[in-house]
């Protein structure tokens, strides 16, 4: 049954396999294997599961580093850790169902589930290590290529905004030859336990805009936020 359904997957994928062995592996959780009765030589899908991050990683830097020939390796960090983080690549072995062709234990599966976004991760960095064991990095890239590259840009303008507006104004700040943004302190206003931090961004020789927060990180982010909207709105999906 479960050399079946793997085989189903890999068809459906229109994908040709040369060692199943590697498959098998890439598919088995390691509670299956402390079950009783299993082979001492059989492995689970972790060894696997680390190639196949570093895999992934060259990928995706790979493609930042042509895509984006103007950023410094800072930027660059930063959106490779955004592609390849647990959460997206979790949402993609989720959708393709990796869960569900997967060994392991009754308990393990009762208590976590199948479909828990670490898993889905794992399982996924698994599957292509064992692809990158079997054909090499230029079959690996192939798919990466279609299951995250394609999607790469979306991933990194979903929410970029909120999530780390100080980066994504340096980014579109340095992309026009300035230098980086910094942040001046305006002023500190109420009560000791309650405080409000003002602070302005400071970019291409002017005050871009100010920001106020409970603490300076929180202002400085804010006043970052502010700039963005105010003055590089049309900049913001192409540069996140």
């Amino acid at each position: 049954m479960f050399q079946h359904r793997l085989r189903e997957l890999i068809a459906n994928l229109e994908f040709e396999f040369n060692d199943w062995s590697l498959l098998w592996e890439a598919f088995t959780h390691r509670s299956y294997l402390n079950e009783a009765g299993r082979g001492e030589n059989a492995k689970s899908y972790e060894r696997l599961e680390c190639l196949g991050d570093r895999v992934i990683e060259l990928v995706v830097v790979d493609w930042l580093f042509d895509e984006f020939p103007e950023y410094e390796e800072g930027p660059i960090s930063r959106m490779k850790a955004r592609i390849v983080s647990t959460n997206s690549l979790g949402e993609i072995g989720r959708n393709m169902n990796l869960g569900s062709y997967t060994r392991m234990s009754r308990g393990e599966e009762r208590e976590r589930g199948r479909n828990s976004t670490k898993l889905c991760c794992d399982l996924l960095e698994a599957f292509i290590g064992a692809i990158y064991k079997d054909q090499g990095v230029g079959a690996a890239r192939i798919f990466i290529d279609y299951l995250l590259l394609k999607n790469a840009r979306s991933i990194l303008q979903k929410g970029r905004i909120e999530y780390d507006p100080k980066g994504l104004l340096m980014e579109i700040v340095q992309a026009q030859g300035c230098n980086a943004p910094t942040y001046t302190f305006e002023s500190k206003s109420g009560s000791d336990h309650e405080p409000v931090f003002t602070y302005s961004a400071v970019a291409m020789g002017r005050t871009l805009a100010s920001g106020s927060g409970p603490n300076k990180k929180l202002a400085q982010a804010n006043a970052a936020k502010a700039a963005l909207l105010t003055h590089f709105k049309p900049y913001i999906r192409e540069h996140s």
